[in-house]
């Protein structure tokens, strides 16, 4: 090195220029992140205004041309929860023996039940349950929430569950979730976009041949799976809870958002029933009525944005926890 300068300072020297390089690297993939997720924030708020305005339009026709009837038949037919819980008027539950505790901060509304990181549990089930139905209509104080339990049945110490989960695997969808997965697999259903506006109705049944399927607002949600065989919950051994994916409540478990109703049943509704059963809630229209109301250019126009918002979610997914 007599005639140069010394390797130290040629290794440090490119050190730091290969520090520099990735710290732009860095950088690019930071901004281009940010740049994704903006995009499907934009696409979000466009489907979840598309779809709003073209509920808001139905209601309005529908209640111009529909005369004021008897509703007591169409009540008749409907399936008869074992217990059901409306949260604007309190934790009774209106059928069952099933009254609820609120625990933390969870309080009730006008809207419902709101969560605000705590939770409701019930007295134990006087009763064995084994093939069962949960259903809720609920929102989201915000979507981007990952593995909050909205109903639960479980054990008093939280060891064996079954739950209505929000983004537990994947972020943005529900799940049936279980203790240690037992009983989970992925529905494939798509991406949550408008609970954030307003309540959706989401019901989960479990066959006593194993087979678990969902539904979104009265519609199938991705594809049901078979399990090895439902959970049975024994008599005074189990309790249902909201707001809290399973006891003890730590972690991402707990739900944050408003439960407006709930109800449970001892045996696997059919998609006819969980179709009947979801239109309870005062002027619910689901998305499926919505978009068959839609022009054929307005649904050309929803289509190109629900696939190019499959795409541009895939592709942040990619980029993971990077400069996080």
């Amino acid at each position: 090195q007599a005639f140069g300068r010394p390797a130290h300072t040629n290794e440090l020297e490119d050190s730091a220029e290969f520090f520099r390089l990735s710290q732009e690297i860095a950088a690019d993939r930071i901004r281009e992140r940010d740049r994704l997720a903006s995009e499907v924030s934009q696409l979000r708020s466009e489907i979840s205004q598309m779809l709003d305005t073209g509920r808001e339009k139905l209601r309005l026709a529908r209640e111009s041309q529909t005369p004021q009837t008897d509703d007591s038949n169409q009540s008749d037919a409907l399936p008869q929860p074992i217990s059901a819980w409306d949260f604007a008027s309190g934790t009774e539950d209106l059928v069952g023996e099933l009254d609820l505790k609120l625990v933390g901060a969870a309080e009730t509304t006008p809207e419902g039940l709101h969560t605000n990181g705590g939770y409701a549990i019930s007295d134990p089930l006087p009763f064995v349950l084994r093939e069962k139905t949960m259903e809720v209509w609920v929102k989201l104080d915000t979507p981007d929430q990952r593995g909050g339990g909205v109903m639960t049945i479980q054990s008093p110490n939280g060891a064996t569950f079954d739950s209505i989960v929000y983004g537990e695997k994947t972020p943005r969808r529900w799940l049936a979730g279980s203790n240690s997965f037992r009983r989970t697999e992925s529905f494939n259903g798509p991406t949550e976009e408008s609970a954030i506006n307003q309540p959706v109705h989401i019901a989960i049944t479990y066959g006593d041949d194993g087979q678990i399927r969902a539904y979104r607002n009265g519609e199938p949600y991705g594809r049901g799976y078979a399990s090895k065989g439902p959970e049975t919950f024994r008599k005074e051994k189990a309790i249902v809870s909201f707001g809290v994916r399973h006891l003890p409540a730590a972690g991402n478990r707990l739900f944050r958002g408003v439960i407006a109703k709930a109800q449970l049943y001892d045996r696997k509704l059919s998609a006819e029933e969980v179709a009947a059963s979801s239109g309870q809630m005062t002027g619910f229209i689901g998305d499926r009525a919505v978009i068959e109301s839609l022009s054929p250019s307005q649904r050309e126009q929803l289509d190109a944005n629900q696939e190019l918002l499959a795409a541009r979610q895939k592709d942040l997914e990619s980029y993971g926890d990077v400069g996080k």
